[in-house]
C-alpha cells in the first residue's frame, strides 16, 4: 500500500473541497495515485478482485470516480477509504464521510 505523502496539504484545506470526488483525486494524488494502474492494483486486493477483467473494471469505475461521474458504492467507499488512510485523522475521515 502506498503510504501517503504530503498529504498535510490536503488535510489543512478541507473545506475547500465541496465534492467527494475533488478530495478523493487530491487524496489520491497526494498519496502517489497519480494514474489508476496502481490505485486499481490494491483496490483489487482488498476487494477480492483477481482477474484481468476485476482489474480493468476497477481502473474504469476509478476514473468515473475520481471525475465525479459516479460515486461508489457504500464497499467501494469504504475500500478507498482504507487505502488512502482517511481515519489517521478524524477532520478528514469526517469531511470525507460527509462529502460521501
Amino acid at each position: 500500500m502506498n503510504t501517503p505523502v504530503g498529504t498535510a496539504s490536503v488535510i489543512s484545506n478541507l473545506d475547500r473541497f465541496d465534492q467527494w470526488h475533488g478530495l478523493f483525486d487530491a487524496l489520491c494524488n497526494e498519496s502517489g495515485f497519480l494514474d489508476n494502474g496502481t490505485l486499481a492494483s490494491e483496490y483489487c486486493a482488498i476487494a477480492g478482485g483477481n482477474g484481468q477483467a476485476d482489474y480493468e473494471t476497477a481502473v474504469r469505475n476509478l476514473a468515473n470516480w475520481r471525475t465525479g461521474r459516479h460515486i461508489p458504492r457504500r464497499r467501494n467507499f469504504t475500500i478507498l477509504g482504507q487505502i488512502l488512510n482517511v481515519a489517521r485523522q478524524s477532520e478528514l475521515e469526517e469531511r470525507w464521510t460527509e462529502l460521501y
